[in-house]
């Protein structure tokens, strides 16, 4: 496989002359992890994973060409434990927020690796990664809400989000499933509308509590996308990069599908 990729890369040869360093792209790499169903499952192997992906030959065909093959790469960890804790703090999860919500100030620094990374494994099957990797630009992100719920939500702040507000978000994330926040009458009303637009609303539990499936939302059905084992934030920002890149609803479904 590797010789495969390895023959269609571009001929594309080391550069004449290095670039400077302050000339240098910059790449944001945002490593996402795939749902781990073993808690004894080491953390460390969704970053051994993420960095075969960008090993020799994934790199130079899929991303270096375009780049003039030297880049200043800007690594963030996007996996999960087994557990489903994050394994970094959230002062650099507000680091990247304001990156990705930053005016870009140079040509290349708008620019995002994403490697997606999602496997199952369990104690009797091998472990079977499934890597994508791609680079995409990133400028103008649409707007996505995050909407926390509790006993008694109603509505209103959703519609205000997606029909009412002079720059309508384009997404949104449901946080909190506890005491039925949204699998009841509010989260029902909100499958109705989303549903026939194909409107993408992507439904969390609260932080770090639990996985959601993508292919059936507890109370909710196929109205709503599960976020697996993301927090609110994180799957902010995976849904802001995809529609940013002009992912299909069909799409979207199927990156939150592990």
């Amino acid at each position: 496989m590797a010789a495969e990729i390895a023959k269609e890369a571009p001929e594309t040869g080391p550069p004449e002359k290095a670039a400077p360093l302050k000339d240098t792209p910059i790449v944001l790499v945002i490593s996402c992890g795939g749902t781990v169903t073993s808690v004894a499952e080491d953390p460390t192997d969704v970053q051994m994973y993420t960095m075969g992906a960008l090993n020799a030959e994934a790199f130079r065909s899929r991303v270096a060409p375009q780049l003039g093959q030297r880049v200043n790469l800007r690594f963030h960890d996007f996996a999960e434990t087994g557990t489903g804790s994050p394994d970094f703090g959230s002062d650099q999860w507000l680091e990247l927020a304001r990156y990705l919500l930053a005016e870009s100030t140079r040509p290349f620094d708008g620019l995002v690796l994403l490697v997606d990374v999602r496997y199952n494994y369990g104690p009797s099957l091998p472990t079977d990664p499934r890597i994508s990797i791609y680079l995409q630009e990133v400028k103008d992100l649409p707007r996505v809400d995050i909407l926390k719920g509790y006993p008694g939500s109603t509505v209103d702040l959703f519609f205000a989000a997606v029909e009412k507000a002079e720059d309508p978000a384009r997404g949104i994330i449901l946080e909190g499933m506890g005491a039925g926040s949204w699998s009841t009458k509010p989260g029902k009303e909100i499958m109705e509308y989303s549903k026939p637009r194909q409107f993408p609303v992507i439904v969390c539990r609260g932080p770090e509590e639990g996985h959601v499936s993508g292919a059936f939302v507890y109370g909710l059905g196929d109205g709503c996308i599960g976020g697996g084992n993301l927090s609110s934030l994180k799957a902010w920002v995976k849904l802001r990069l995809l529609l940013c890149k002009g992912a299909s609803y069909e799409e979207i479904k199927k990156a939150f599908s592990y």
